[in-house]
């Protein structure tokens, strides 16, 4: 097949392959520790949020990518703070971040001189485009991520099953949350690139899902919803190279598809 032997003549659609293995994992083992602690809006806000760092990296004209780092690591500092200090109700300070975030992107984009980018490119994503540095960087974060795993893994996982039980447990576990909110949000602003800021908490959250259908153990959960990151992302490269339209919205779809047959079938056995 044409893509096959693509794949061993452009570059750029071995680095797509590349950021999609490593995406795929990190979107697995971040995703079920989202879903279990139940923080997928929380991961909303973020993903949303960072559109205003990355707004605000362009009109300075430096590199987007550090704009929404800062800002998807402030804004999950920012609800913490919020709650605790301000008083306000989690998800209310979420929402507020969470539009915030969206506007002060748009607004510093269409503000910059010239001529504005695409922003389809910044809400749906475009794996093609992606450079070393970027698979490096997620490269870098999935082995920060497994180093915590194996060294923290029996603890964060009774924080995420049982966030009382770990207390009662003197277990630290406000040390945990911040520490899997960090690398949450890390993972959350790496990935906007590859599926973009609209499809990426689909990411996270169906593959979760689809695992939590045939499995309850939380390892077996983050093995199995990883490797079904990694295909749906290789899928849609596949399919859009082939057909010419966002890699990100392809798997998406196929993801939710897979979702719905699944559950209709477990629903008639």
């Amino acid at each position: 097949m044409d893509f096959i032997s693509d794949i061993f003549s452009y570059a750029f659609l071995q680095r797509a392959l590349l950021a999609a293995l490593v995406t795929g994992a990190i979107c697995g083992i971040m995703g079920v520790y989202m879903v279990v602690r139940r923080l997928v809006f929380l991961a909303g806000g973020i993903t949303h949020s960072a559109f205003g760092g990355l707004g605000l990296a362009y009109f300075l004209g430096i590199n987007t990518l550090w704009g929404s780092l800062f800002a998807g690591l402030a804004s999950a500092y920012a609800v913490e703070r919020m709650t605790d200090v301000g008083k306000i109700r989690e998800d209310s300070a979420i929402g507020i971040l969470w539009s915030v975030g969206m506007a002060i992107g748009i607004i510093f984009i269409l503000l910059t001189p010239g001529y504005a980018p695409n922003l389809m490119s910044f809400l749906f994503g475009n794996i093609l485009m992606v450079t070393s540095l970027d698979v490096c960087l997620l490269f870098a974060l999935l082995v920060v991520i497994a180093g915590v795993m194996i060294v923290w893994g029996r603890t964060i996982i009774y924080v995420a099953l049982d966030h009382e039980f770990a207390m009662s447990q003197h277990l630290p576990v406000k040390l945990v949350n911040n520490l899997m909110l960090c690398l949450l949000s890390l993972s959350i602003i790496l990935s906007i690139k590859i599926v973009g800021i609209m499809l990426l908490l689909s990411l996270l959250t169906v593959p979760a899902s689809i695992a939590g259908i045939w499995k309850s153990d939380y390892r077996e959960m983050t093995i199995i919803a990883a490797l079904i990151s990694i295909v749906g992302l290789v899928t849609g490269i596949f399919v859009s190279y082939l057909a010419d339209i966002p890699s990100s919205a392809v798997t998406v779809v196929i993801l939710v598809l897979v979702l719905l047959i699944l559950k209709l079938i477990c629903r008639k056995s």
